[in-house]
């Protein structure tokens, strides 16, 4: 009989294009607790996948058209993306993957606490929530500004804040 994979070790296989996700990147970097709750960390993830792989889909099939069939075959195409040792696009894909994720971790382990929250508190998470959003909606921009040429993307800041009825701070407007 064989271990189970400790949760930290757990690596998410992507969809071949998009490159694999760590569970121990979401848990120590993003301060995602899994102790006794190993289920939020990998469920948040693979929904933040979901999502991202469909947002980033212009990126993936101008890099395909190009005739890259993985993020790491367009990296190796387009050396001038590299800073630092690693490919931008790579980097703003895990960015809007883990900071999603990140925000969908804040409610879930609110209701989890399973004490009564005060208004302050709550509306702290709100803006940490938001905060977190906005960094996904930033870094998917980023990664189509990249990838698909001839296409100025912008982060919809907002569209998350909607629908937590803080409507006014809604930013308008490309990303600098």
């Amino acid at each position: 009989m064989s271990n189970p994979t400790p949760i930290l070790d757990t690596v998410l296989e992507n969809n071949g294009f998009w490159p694999d996700v760590a569970v121990r990147t979401l848990v120590e970097s993003y301060r995602v607790p899994s102790d006794g709750r190993d289920g939020l960390p990998v469920d948040t993830l693979i929904q933040a996948m979901i999502e991202t792989n469909k947002a980033a889909a212009p990126a993936r099939d101008a890099a395909v058209a190009q005739g890259c069939a993985s993020l790491a075959d367009y990296a190796d195409a387009h050396p001038e993306g590299m800073i630092a040792g690693h490919h931008q696009a790579r980097h703003a894909y895990l960015s809007a993957v883990y900071n999603l994720a990140k925000a969908r971790t804040i409610k879930p382990l609110q209701v989890l606490a399973r004490r009564p929250i005060p208004e302050t508190e709550t509306n702290a998470s709100e803006d940490t929530e938001r905060h977190f959003l906005d960094r996904h909606q930033t870094a998917l921009a980023n990664l189509l500004d990249l990838m698909v040429p001839g296409s100025a993307h912008q982060a919809d800041f907002g569209v998350h804040v909607a629908a937590l009825g803080a409507g006014p701070f809604r930013r308008a407007g490309p990303i600098l």
